[in-house]
């Protein structure tokens, strides 16, 4: 599935300031407690002033992801407190609104639909790919604070949640964890022994041709960023599907 984006953007009263991608640490999955509902009306109800609640993004297995908040912006999405029984709240205090990014997923009464399973996968992944977040950060709302959220995933050994994490792990990205829970983002080289390796770890289909720029233009010690930018805003830097799939 090769993720398309739309923006319906939220009201600005519905979310907090402006952060870091770098502060950025949990994706954290929640439903919207609807029947039916679809991203686009969810999204159109943030446009409303004084909601009091936001979330980065809404997925309902259709066409597009639909996003609401801006990355850089802080989601209202796991604020205050609910249980810690029976499991719950294992990230209390240290997932927050500030540290991550949230994904409503939509229709998920009764169970999650396989569009909106599938979706919400590959919007997660390409999420951990983004922003280096390891799939032992991506959390259900349930979690952070005990609520019942998303429904069907909630509580311990859930067979659904247990499905999604095994699917973002066996499909997901090349993310590394080091022992201590830190994750080490893929290191830019800055010369031109391994840049293929680089690009292709990093999702990237270099071609001959671009990787031709680089050594005959820039490839030099401490150039090979500044080729990889000149690539990238020519439009020479393509994901693997062919698609931009930029977001932001």
């Amino acid at each position: 599935m090769a993720l398309k984006f739309k923006k319906e953007m939220a009201h600005k009263s519905n979310y907090g300031g402006t952060r870091s991608v770098d502060d950025i640490k949990y994706i954290v999955i929640h439903y919207t407690g609807n029947n039916g509902d679809t991203a686009v009306n969810n999204c159109k109800y943030f446009q409303g002033a004084n909601r009091n609640a936001s979330a980065h993004y809404f997925v309902d297995g259709g066409n597009y992801v639909y996003k609401s908040v801006p990355v850089k912006s802080v989601a209202w999405s796991v604020g205050g407190f609910y249980s810690r029984s029976n499991g719950a709240g294992a990230y209390y205090q240290k997932c927050t609104n500030a540290n991550s990014i949230s994904i409503e997923m939509c229709n998920c009464v009764r169970s999650v639909p396989d569009k909106v399973f599938d979706q919400t996968v590959e919007l997660t992944k390409y999420l951990m790919e983004k922003y280096d977040i390891p799939a032992s950060r991506v959390i259900r709302h349930w979690d952070v604070n005990g609520k019942s959220c998303p429904g069907r995933w909630t509580g311990k050994n859930n067979s659904g949640w247990e499905k999604f994490k095994k699917t973002i792990t066996e499909e997901g990205t090349k993310v590394a964890e080091k022992k201590d829970g830190c994750f080490a983002p893929l290191k830019s080289p800055d010369t031109c022994d391994g840049i293929e390796d680089f690009l292709h770890k990093r999702g990237f289909g270099a071609g001959e041709h671009n990787l031709s720029l680089i050594a005959a233009a820039n490839c030099k010690k401490g150039k090979v960023k500044n080729a990889l930018f000149e690539l990238a805003k020519n439009g020479n830097l393509i994901k693997p599907d062919g698609l931009n799939r930029k977001d932001d």
